[in-house]
């Protein structure tokens, strides 16, 4: 795995570049400052060609190069290193393709997950309308329980005075008998 290093400069030559169908990875990287060869010490040098290997190696190993002249080290950028130039970098073209669309299980998955929540609201709406028309049902059966004890009572009353009205009546009677 490169180093952060190793892929900022990959960057800078794709981004760089003036000709994507001909360019020098090294002759890309000695415009920046930092590259500065004539001026630099053999360790510098080293270090300088050893990165300017290493962005080609990125390039073909990451399919953004394709060599054009492999003696005078010119290559060009693929569709692939198109794009990555259009996107800005190597960091923002993988988080791109790591993006995966959703697959059709995940949608059955959603799917069925809505479907079950919408039926689980729907008979908790169930339960609770059954047990607003049971409680009332059941007010209505105790006021109807009530009424009829009331009818009852008023019953007993009225076969009260009846009978006292029968007693009466057989007392009459028994006096015009006699």
């Amino acid at each position: 795995m490169p180093n952060k290093t190793d892929i900022e400069y990959l960057d800078l030559v794709i981004l760089k570049i003036t000709d994507i169908t001909n360019f020098n990875v090294w002759n890309t990287l000695r415009e920046e400052d930092e590259f500065n060869f004539e001026q630099a010490t053999e360790e510098q040098k080293r270090n300088m060609l050893d990165i300017s290997s290493k962005v080609e190696s990125l390039g073909m190993t990451y399919e953004y190069f394709q060599e054009v002249d492999y003696t005078t080290f010119t290559y060009a950028l693929t569709e692939k290193g198109i794009r990555v130039r259009e996107l800005g970098g190597h960091n923002e073209y993988k988080k791109l393709i790591s993006k995966k669309p959703i697959d059709r299980y995940r949608i059955i998955q959603i799917c069925l997950t809505i479907l079950f929540s919408v039926l689980t609201l729907y008979f908790a709406y169930l339960n609770y309308d059954l047990k607003l028309k049971q409680s009332q049902s059941d007010e209505k059966a105790t006021q109807l329980e009530m009424t009829i004890q009331q009818s009852n009572s008023k019953m007993d009353s009225l076969n009260t005075v009846l009978d006292s009205y029968k007693n009466k009546l057989d007392k009459l009677k028994t006096k015009e008998i006699n």
